[in-house]
Formats: C-alpha cells, structure tokens, sequence
C-alpha cells in the first residue's frame, strides 16, 4: 500500500498542499530534482533499476557494486583487493581485547584517537 501523506497542522512548514497525496509522489519528485540537479551542475550520477526484488536479482546488484569498487580503487591508483586497513583494524581490537600474543604498534595513535572529539549517531527502528 502507498501511505497519503495526512493532513492537519498549521502549514509550519508549508508542506500542506501535499496533504492527500501518495508518499510514492513525493519521493518519485524528490529523484527527479536530484537527479536534474546533479545534471544542471554537470555532476556524475546514475540511476540503478534492480528489477524484481529476489534473490537473482539482489545477488547481480551486489555484483554490480563489487566490481565497481573495484574499478573505482584501480581508477584512484589503490589496489582494491589489499586490505591494510581490515589489518589494522584487526590487531587493534585483538590488542584491546587482551588476546594473546598480539600487540598494538599504533598505541600512540590509538590515544590521539580516543582524544578526538566524535558525533554519536543512534539510530532506532520501530518494528
């Protein structure tokens, strides 16, 4: 089922006039403005139609997407299928964690990091 958007409020925010209208609308609108955005200001983009919503054809968009990482690395000059980072990633949480025989060689980076201020973003899905 496509959702209305409801009526009611005070026009705040000036959204009334879509009071009655299908979410699908608004959303098939906002695409095309972004698209015709990116267009007018000579910006890359690309639409992706994945066809039905099963297994064959999830499977071939993340195909899709794993092929164009990689073309993206070799086309920034970055072997795509080195992993430095994953390595790193690895011995500090094993370092953290106390596993044996494992050291952390970054441990002066690892305070600066910790040091840093950071934005924490929760997210909460009604179900």
């Amino acid at each position: 089922a496509d959702p209305a958007i409801p009526a009611g409020g005070d026009d705040g925010d000036g959204l009334t006039y879509l009071a009655g209208r299908p979410l699908s609308e608004v959303n098939q609108a906002a695409l095309a403005a972004t698209r015709f955005a990116h267009l007018t200001g000579g910006i890359p983009n690309m639409l992706i139609r994945a066809g039905r919503r099963d297994a064959p054809h999830l499977g071939a968009l993340y195909a899709f997407f794993e092929r164009a990482v990689a073309m993206s690395g070799y086309l920034l000059g970055v072997d795509p299928f080195t992993q430095p980072g994953v390595e790193q990633y690895k011995q500090a949480m094993f370092a953290l964690l106390g596993k044996p025989g494992t050291r952390f060689a970054a441990a002066g980076q690892w305070q600066q990091y910790q040091e840093r201020p950071t934005v924490a973003l929760e997210v909460a899905v009604d179900t």
